[in-house]
């Protein structure tokens, strides 16, 4: 390493999902109970702390999206989705 790079060159990842294909709680629209947040995401920022800031940001905004989507299930469909082999079962009690 000689020098940094200029920083129009400095940021760290380009791309990801577009923001239509997730919710408002950053659930994916096509996958109910799959949750996404940070560099997921199709965010761009210029560098300086932003793309962490929006990382923890929407980590979590997703994570009380995710909770509440979970509380949200009754028994019935908490079961079969542990049994289905889909995203995950959340907690069966609630505290």
């Amino acid at each position: 390493l000689t020098r940094p790079r200029p920083i129009e060159r400095a940021i760290s990842s380009a791309g990801g999902l577009a923001w239509d294909e997730v919710d408002e709680g950053l659930m994916l629209r096509h996958f109910p109970g799959l949750f996404v947040c940070g560099e997921m995401l199709d965010w761009e920022a210029p560098t300086g702390g932003y793309l962490l800031t929006a990382c923890l940001a929407t980590g979590r905004a997703a994570g009380a999206a995710a909770r509440e989507w979970a509380l949200s299930l009754d028994l019935n469909d908490r079961i079969n989705r542990s049994t289905d082999g889909l995203s995950f079962a959340p907690p069966f009690n609630r505290t």
